[in-house]
């Protein structure tokens, strides 16, 4: 019996060479495929656009047999197709069935979703938790239904996501939050780089960390290389377009940038099925939607395991058509190191029932709060200081710094102190209010004296390990894109630089409202400090 590592091995010797060989779009290990029928013996596959008879390839783009005694396993896939708009079977002919219009008041998966005028639908796959702001909660989807395969542009906080009521299906009667972030790019032949969005959910609207059709999620899973290989392990999903089906994963698979970054699923047979009838797991309609192991086990307090392992995002041509699903363990590791964000899938574990999306804390930006009529309130910042940007009325950054600090101490509260054990304690650096961004000096490229300054990040002054990141435009230039912000070092004089912001609004004479974002520069009033210190010593000896 061939282990995951030995596997794995072959897999990662022979792959740089099959990707050099025209058509090959995926290497992996799965189980082999014989007349098309899943068996439990592990292959290194390869997944190619159209398969060839061996008579029809020159002899170096002939696949070998097998790789250090593992079988490889060659199958066609044809065209990568993102989807946008007892044990559950495949289901057939999908094209004949409508999107879903059914609402759900307390949103969960399984559902419709689509962002206003952008022209897609697809389906809310799960709610994501931020574990820093735990305000901040989260509706995940494909990017490529928030910007209809690229053609709309979603501003991030200002695009509004919603819901279609009504048999039309037209989006989005049920505005539930707006567009925060996500990445749609591709490799040659469509194999998916990133394709995840998110849909910041508005205070205040209700919530369930379950699918529509399965039920409560209970966790996640990461499928190992030997689960995908050798075990015919069983999955399941619901989509909007296509609702509740069955499959088994066939692979894990790399591409020429992504270590094992895409399962194949093949759906489960239908009894049904006739000659003429196309089988599926999921279809245009179905992205976003998550998928979960279907392993037919309890938890020990008697819940049905359902535990989430990837994210639906494309199909493949043939009949019976497989479906590519990003794992969630990549999904999650990905948003955190391009958009700084540290989510957690929400279930049964961490969540209740039925939950409502708080208010945001004072101090903290609601882009969904509606303003009032006739004003809208500034923002304002010091460069001098390295401040974020206060939102709300007109005050000092330390003010909503300091409330915002208190908000989350009250959520996370601090273990008192453990008693002196020496007369002095030292300290390697103090902590300084969360409303100051460090930028720090590095050598400009290329050179040996000029100097710019780089945006950097400190620890939180709650002790919990996470940076504090810029919350707003002015300091936040570049950073959701995964690009690092430089400032020249003679744009920072000695006495600073104050840099305002403000909303304008006004009306045209046609009634039309018109909105934006102006920035203004003035003289700083000076240096100031952090009181950022490093090495020191606190005389830790009982007072009066």
């Amino acid at each position: 019996m061939t282990t995951e590592e030995e596997l794995v091995a072959a897999k990662n010797r022979v792959k740089e060479r099959l990707f050099a060989i025209p058509g090959v779009m995926f290497v992996g290990v799965g189980g082999k495929e014989v007349d098309g029928v899943l068996t439990r013996e592990p292959a290194v596959k390869v997944l190619v656009r159209e398969k060839l008879p061996a008579s029809a390839l020159p002899a170096a783009e002939l696949i070998p047999s097998d790789v250090d005694g593992v079988p490889t396993d060659v199958v066609g896939i044809g065209t990568v197709v993102p989807l946008t708009s007892e044990r559950p079977t495949g289901i057939l002919n999908p094209a004949l069935y409508e999107q879903s219009s059914e609402r759900a008041r307390e949103l969960r998966g399984g559902y419709c979703i689509g962002v206003e005028n952008a022209g897609g639908l697809g389906t809310l796959g799960c709610v994501l938790k931020d574990q820093v702001d735990e305000w901040k909660v989260y509706a995940l989807t494909c990017q490529h239904v928030i910007t209809h395969k690229g053609t709309f542009n979603a501003v991030p906080l200002v695009s509004k996501a919603g819901q279609p009521t009504g048999s039309d299906g037209i989006c989005c009667s049920d505005i539930f939050g707006v567009y925060e972030t996500g990445a749609m790019s591709y490799e040659k032949d469509e194999a998916a780089d990133r394709d995840e969005g998110l849909l910041r959910i508005r205070p205040g609207r209700t919530w369930k960390p379950a699918i529509r059709g399965i039920g409560e999620i209970t966790g996640v899973h990461t499928i190992t290389p030997i689960e995908a290989s050798a075990e015919n392990y069983q999955v399941r999903k619901t989509g909007a377009r296509t609702g509740k089906t069955g499959g088994t994963v066939t692979g894990l698979y790399d591409s020429p940038q992504r270590t094992e970054n895409y399962l194949l699923v093949k759906p489960n047979p239908h009894p049904d099925q006739h000659a003429y009838d196309t089988l599926h797991f999921a279809y245009e309609g179905d992205s976003g939607s998550v998928m979960v192991n279907d392993l037919g086990t309890t938890d020990p307090d008697g819940k049905p395991v359902v535990e989430v392992v990837g994210l639906v995002y494309a199909i493949t041509a043939p009949n019976p058509a497989s479906t590519f699903v990003l794992p969630i363990q990549k999904v999650l590791e990905r948003f955190f190191a391009h958009e700084g964000l540290l989510l957690t899938v929400a279930t049964i574990r961490n969540s209740h029932p039925v939950n409502t999306v708080p208010k945001p804390p004072p101090g903290s930006p609601d882009p969904m709060a509606d303003p009032p009529a006739d004003t809208v309130p500034a923002a304002a910042g010091h460069l001098a200081g390295i401040q974020t940007l206060a939102h709300g009325e007109a005050r000092r950054g330390s003010e909503a710094a300091a409330e915002v600090l208190a908000h989350r101490l009250r959520l996370h509260p601090q273990q008192p102190p453990a008693a002196p054990a020496a007369p002095v304690a030292y300290t390697a650096m103090s902590s300084v209010p969360e409303n100051w961004i460090p930028f720090i000096p590095v050598h400009a490229p290329g050179q040996n004296r000029d100097i710019r300054l780089q945006r950097a990040a400190m620890p939180s002054a709650v002790g919990d390990d996470r940076l504090v990141r810029p919350r707003t435009s002015l300091l936040r230039e570049g950073y959701d894109a995964g690009r690092q912000y430089f400032v020249h070092e003679e744009e920072v004089p000695q006495a600073g630089t104050k840099v305002t912001l403000a909303y304008n609004r006004t009306r045209w004479h046609d009634g039309r409202v018109a909105l934006w974002l102006s920035a203004r520069t003035h003289a700083g009033r000076g240096e100031a400090s952090s009181g950022l210190s490093f090495d020191y010593l606190t005389d830790t000896r009982p007072t009066g």
